[in-house]
């Protein structure tokens, strides 16, 4: 798949501040009702030299890049998630979505306060989970509206080009 084709097929959540950024990439459809996804997440971070020179921070470079290979995504659970990310964007709430059907590894996604981060009703935290028998990792990061249009686009993107057709979750 070129570089074009994995953009046109994925959806992305990037931060407000640009710290953060994370890539679902479609990889295939096993079933009618999941996706098997590439999930790639980036933190980037001051470059470090910089402190060990006593110099000012200039740049951001990338901290930390996680890949997950196979994650199995629900598509009725991204419908949902997508339903979310739509009324959160007239009404601002708690978004709350397990993607995975519990094969063995999950997916979490949650938007809404946050005890580690500074947010507030229009600046959201971000909370990704994942699970697996011998793994779990966490990330957060603070969202704003543009980065909520943004997943919600991509999603709505992926559904109707994998044969969803609509992301209301009724049958076309």
């Amino acid at each position: 798949m070129s570089g074009e084709e994995a953009h046109e097929r994925s959806w992305r959540i990037p931060s407000q501040n640009g710290w953060f950024e994370c890539v679902a990439t479609l990889l295939d459809r096993p079933t009618p009702e999941c996706f098997l996804a590439a999930v790639r997440v980036t933190e980037m971070f001051w470059d470090r030299r910089d402190e060990v020179k006593d110099a000012p921070y200039s740049n951001l470079v990338t901290e930390q890049v996680t890949s997950l290979e196979q994650v199995v995504i629900s598509r009725a659970r991204l419908t949902s998630l997508h339903r979310k990310l739509e009324e959160w964007q007239s009404e601002p709430s708690e978004v709350d979505e397990e993607l995975s059907d519990n094969v063995g590894a999950t997916l979490r996604l949650s938007i809404g306060d946050s005890d580690d981060k500074i947010t507030t009703r229009h600046k959201p935290a971000l909370a990704l989970r994942y699970e697996h028998a011998s793994t779990s990792m966490s990330w957060q990061a603070v969202l704003d509206p543009t980065c909520i249009r943004e997943l919600s686009e991509g999603i709505a993107t992926w559904l109707e080009e994998s044969g969803q057709g609509r992301t209301d979750g009724d049958a076309t």
